[in-house]
């Protein structure tokens, strides 16, 4: 989480872009090599990362508060849980 919120930018223009876009699929290699991305791109190198290290994880897609908002987010599982 430290990582990826200090070295990855969000995309204000790529989040525009896909406003309208279905179908959208991130790419964690290509979020860190370019160092910024929506959302979803920070949910999927976010996903990558726990799993890499053997932790399970999923990316979770949704609308969101107040403003009824398109968004990803990640659930981890600890100990089964």
């Amino acid at each position: 989480y430290s990582w990826i919120i200090n070295n990855i930018t969000y995309d204000t223009e790529k989040a525009k872009q896909l406003a309208e876009v279905t179908g959208y699929i991130p790419n964690p290699d290509e979020t860190l090599s370019s160092k910024k991305g929506i959302c979803f791109d920070y949910s999927s190198m976010a996903a990558a990362m726990f799993r890499s290290l053997g932790i399970p994880a999923r990316i979770i897609t949704g609308y969101v508060s107040p403003n009824n908002l398109y968004h990803t987010w990640n659930m981890i599982f600890i100990d089964g849980e």
